[in-house]
């Protein structure tokens, strides 16, 4: 959630408070999930130490956090050079900067969803109590 509020809010600087900027950081976020989500579910299965492939998925969730602001800063100039010397067209510009954000948000996101399939993994081999153990996950 803390990520979510710190997206929308960056992204309002560049869409403005709109609702280009929230559905951006919304499509981004859940597609992100989805397709982290599904790319690790289908390999849980052969990961020997799931408690430790959660651990890098965090660091490199930590570690491209650290990053955001200065790609956000980046994403910026591109969106002026385009509005400036490509199109001035609001499809166009609202296009742009709309994938160019998804296309940003999309690596944290996925890394927030593999998260859960590699965690169950962990808790699915240890079949005592299972569903107790992934309810309280």
């Amino acid at each position: 959630m803390v990520y979510q509020l710190l997206w929308f809010r960056q992204l309002g600087l560049i869409f403005g408070n709109t609702v280009y900027a929230a559905t951006t950081m919304l499509t981004a976020f859940m597609g992100g999930l989805a397709l982290g989500s599904h790319f690790l579910a289908s390999r849980a299965g052969r990961i020997r130490s799931p408690a430790r492939v959660f651990g890098w998925i965090e660091i490199g969730i930590g570690l491209y956090a650290l990053c955001i602001p200065g790609l956000f800063s980046f994403l910026k100039i591109i969106y002026q050079y385009v509005s400036q010397n490509i199109s001035d067209s609001l499809f166009v510009l609202t296009s742009t900067r709309f994938i160019f954000a998804a296309l940003l948000l999309l690596i944290p996101t996925a890394f927030m969803g593999a998260t859960l399939p590699v965690l169950s993994q962990g808790v699915l081999r240890q079949r005592d109590r299972f569903s107790t153990r992934l309810g309280f996950l």
